[in-house]
């Protein structure tokens, strides 16, 4: 059996976009990045997590919210994406960052309201793009 819970899935894959190169206003240019530190902690968390089905976490590098680090980004097939920025590499918006993901991929619409989101979700939202149009 593969342990990896994409594989072989028909599920649309809703992915968790981490900004890897994020660095908050006054943070050590030769420390670790601040988006850095963040994408490690929610990749150990999702790797430890029971449910990954349906959905995978990514880091790339510099997502253009410079002027609101961190950002993380959530994106699938036939729903809106959302950009969020302003959030701290702590525990706290790991475990949300986790939580947001779960709610994205379980809703059918791909609707996030702001007051059912994770509470270090609920402020930072930079943009709701809606989903592509199909051909």
């Amino acid at each position: 059996m593969n342990p990896d819970p994409n594989v072989g899935s028909h599920r649309p894959l809703h992915r968790l976009i981490i900004c890897t190169t994020c660095r908050r206003e006054g943070s050590p240019v030769d420390a670790p990045s601040d988006g850095g530190r963040l994408h490690d902690k929610v990749q150990a968390l999702f790797a430890a997590s029971p449910d990954r089905r349906g959905f995978v976490v990514t880091g790339v590098e510099c997502m253009s919210g410079c002027n609101r680090s961190c950002t993380v980004a959530l994106a699938a097939p036939g729903k809106p994406s959302y950009l969020f920025g302003g959030l701290p590499p702590s525990d706290e918006t790991a475990v949300d960052s986790l939580a947001l993901a779960i709610q994205y991929r379980n809703s059918a619409d791909g609707d996030l309201a702001r007051r059912s989101r994770p509470s270090s979700f609920r402020r930072g939202i930079l943009a709701k793009i809606p989903a592509a149009f199909a051909s």
